[in-house]
């Protein structure tokens, strides 16, 4: 299809498209740049911002995205892989609800803690299924995940308060910046759809007498 692709259809533009890679490429990257340091992300407050700008659809296209091309760099492990398509698509979907109803900052920040949380109990769930570990020292493994989960959450909290608004205030710029051009290249096509419209008549007419 000509300018996007179609997806039940609707269409994803190429603009959106693109969006929607250059945040991927930014997510592995900011990950990749903290990946040394234990319990700091920038990926919560990253993605929030773009899916309270762009939406569930790309949301949920750059969260799929993301998670492979992730778990291809990093070891694709089957309860990894499982673990980053169920928690960041359900992240993108819940965020990406609120397009276009923006909800207070304190809401965003609660709940992108209760977000990040919500991944290392998920972990705790996921990974012991597919390793098949249980007992004593499944005991051991959540207790060991508590610590880190803890330093994600205030990770969370600082990150989300902190530097949602102004993410926000960038990927706002872009999303309208790319729907103006958009706009003026359907101005720039109305005149001219206009004037082919009237020689299809005047053909008619002519036609006709």
């Amino acid at each position: 299809m000509k300018g996007g692709v179609a997806r039940g259809g609707s269409f994803v533009s190429a603009g959106e498209l693109a969006a929607c890679a250059l945040m991927t490429a930014l997510l592995i990257g900011g990950q990749l740049a903290l990946s040394s340091a234990a319990g700091v992300e920038v990926v919560t407050v990253m993605l929030l911002a773009f899916c309270t700008v762009y939406g569930r659809r790309a949301g949920m296209l750059t969260a799929t995205a993301f998670s492979l091309l992730r778990c291809i760099l990093f070891g694709f492990f089957p309860s990894v892989v499982a673990l980053y398509l169920i928690y960041y698509n359900a992240f993108a979907f819940f965020f990406g609800s609120f397009q276009k109803r923006r909800p207070h900052l304190l809401f965003l920040v609660l709940f992108a803690v209760a977000f990040t949380a919500c991944f290392t109990l998920l972990d705790d769930v996921l990974y012991p299924l597919f390793s098949g570990i249980r007992g004593r020292v499944w005991r051991l493994y959540v207790a060991a995940s508590l610590p880190v989960m803890a330093a994600q959450c205030v990770c969370a909290l600082a990150t989300v308060s902190l530097l949602y608004l102004p993410l926000e205030r960038v990927f706002s710029a872009a999303c309208g910046a790319g729907r103006s051009k958009r706009g003026d290249k359907k101005i720039l096509q109305e005149p001219q759809a206009r004037r082919k419209a009237a020689r299809r008549a005047d053909g008619v007419k002519t036609y006709e007498r």
